[in-house]
């Protein structure tokens, strides 16, 4: 392999890592929003003494999507595991 093969294989993975960093942090920041927003409900219905007058605003519901928050973890894995795995090719190089 060429210098110049060599340095064009290193700048992607440069760049994809960079990439994935900031895919995680969008994650992070959304998955955060979702623990805020649970955090938020829990003490809405740790006030509410009279449960049959309780009705959830649509911004609730989809906090209550355990399939949506999953996928985010999972993503999350995903983006994590890549980025150890080019830091690691990185640091032999």
């Amino acid at each position: 392999m060429s210098s110049d093969e060599e340095m064009t294989i290193i700048g992607r993975m440069v760049t994809e890592k960079s990439s994935l960093g900031k895919r995680a942090i969008v994650l992070r920041e959304e998955i955060g929003r979702f623990g805020d927003g649970l955090a938020k409900l829990s003490r809405r219905l740790i006030h509410t003494y009279q449960i049959e007058e309780f009705e959830l605003t649509s911004d609730e519901r989809l906090l209550l999507d355990a399939a949506r928050l999953s996928e985010l973890l999972t993503e999350l894995g995903s983006v994590s595991q890549r980025s150890a795995e080019l830091s690691e090719k990185l640091g032999k190089i």
